[in-house]
């Protein structure tokens, strides 16, 4: 089985887990713009491919931390 996950923002990564151990970790792949923060859809649709095929994509429920 083969599981993305998906640690989603500017400070974000995602692993790939093959046979329950991490074949690949990345970072969310930005585009190089002082600005903004743009996620390169490029990079990541690439490195989804070389990923495929995946049974299960699991993203992180991002909530606001009160401080």
């Amino acid at each position: 089985m083969r599981i993305i996950g998906v640690d989603p923002g500017r400070d974000g990564a995602l692993a790939m887990i093959c046979g329950g151990a991490v074949r690949d970790v990345i970072d969310v792949p930005l585009l190089p713009d002082n600005s903004q923060v743009q996620v390169d859809g490029a990079r990541l649709c690439a490195w989804i491919d070389i990923n495929l095929p995946i049974n299960i994509a699991v993203i992180e429920n991002v909530q606001p931390m009160r401080g």
